[in-house]
């Protein structure tokens, strides 16, 4: 069973991974990416979050 994560979780991590690679989080230009990239997985994840059968019952074909 999955578990919810918080977005101020994800963000967290990101962080994380940008200080893992040596740079400053708080680097004019970097400040705003851990939402980006919540903004962007959100994007190209939302899909498993969807019904199938309700999308293929809307689809014209």
């Amino acid at each position: 069973m999955s578990q919810k994560v918080e977005p101020k979780d994800f963000e967290e991590a990101v962080k994380t991974m940008i200080r893992y690679v040596g740079e400053d989080v708080e680097r004019e230009g970097l400040e705003k990416t851990p939402g980006r990239v919540l903004k962007a997985y959100e994007f190209m994840f939302g899909g498993y979050r969807e019904d199938p059968q309700t999308i293929l019952n809307s689809a014209m074909f």
